[in-house]
């Protein structure tokens, strides 16, 4: 890991964000069971307010705060949905901590500036891959159509931990309870209209949107900032995170679009060279 490539500070945030943060890195010293304590007590709190329904792109768009276990997510119509219903997602996140905090250029950091890089590896150590690969697409689809019919339950998110194929709508399904688990304010959305890269063609996508007094960021779980060598082979990845104004963000709200620029790094002899490309976030309609 690179010195700074995990310092994804996110700025002028609540009082309340920063206390829950403390609150975090305070029960990351003590046992499991304590921290499982924390953690039961925490998915009651924030389930008790979460909404209900179901997301879908044709059903409902948008997901405000906490994804409870009565909110169902459908990765397209043809598939049964999945429930967050996996304690063990928080426990993973409290273990990556603690990888992070063995880290040399990384033990003395804040957990505010260390932030949301453990939320991008937690989600990639608890479904077992970092990005997609060719296979992904098909594995994931597989998945889904095996378990799928009339009167099939719906899907534990349990199940697909490990697999090595979780796609957008169970990354960012995950990452939107990480964020709120840790205090900040989010909105899940799913639009029909994201084009990633800028080039290809319009289709469904799941990702995050985390709100702040003064600053909003597009987060994209499931599609990272990569660095790879000149032979293309992943060396690290970085979050991928877009600041967006107020009017981007109410234009995503009413069914707009926002084009963000996105960074790659390939790393060559020890050079580093920027990738830029652009991304097309479609909005709720």
């Amino acid at each position: 890991m690179e010195k700074e490539q995990l310092s994804n500070t996110v700025k002028q945030f609540s009082p309340e964000y920063q206390s829950t943060l403390d609150e975090i890195d305070k029960i990351s010293n003590l046992s499991q069971e304590e921290q499982g304590k924390y953690i039961n007590e925490r998915i009651k709190k924030l389930s008790d307010t979460a909404e209900k329904g179901e997301m879908s792109t044709r059903g409902k768009k948008v997901c405000n705060g906490f994804v409870g276990p009565d909110m169902l997510i459908r990765r397209n119509i043809l598939v049964d949905p999945i429930v967050l219903d996996d304690p063990s997602l928080y426990q993973t996140m409290f273990e990556t901590l603690k990888m992070f905090r063995g880290v040399e250029h990384m033990k003395d950091k804040t957990l505010r500036q260390l932030h949301i890089g453990l939320i991008q590896w937690t989600i990639s150590k608890y479904f077992g891959n970092e990005i997609p690969y060719k296979e992904t697409e098909t594995e994931n689809r597989n998945f889904y159509m095996e378990r799928s019919g009339a009167d099939s339950p719906e899907i534990s998110i349990s199940e697909l931990k490990g697999k090595g194929f979780a796609v957008c709508a169970e990354k960012s399904s995950v990452a939107e309870n990480l964020l709120v688990f840790s205090g900040l304010e989010a909105k899940l959305v799913v639009s029909t209209e994201c084009r990633i890269p800028e080039e290809a063609e319009e289709s469904g996508h799941y990702y995050n949107i985390i709100l702040g007094p003064t600053q909003k960021f597009i987060y994209d779980p499931s599609n990272p900032k990569l660095v790879t060598n000149s032979n293309g082979k992943l060396i690290n990845y970085n979050p991928a995170m877009y600041r967006i104004s107020d009017e981007d963000y109410e234009k995503l709200m009413n069914g707009g679009a926002v084009t963000v620029v996105h960074v790659d790094t390939e790393v060559s002899d020890g050079i580093e060279k920027n990738i830029e490309s652009r991304r097309v976030y479609g909005g709720v309609k």
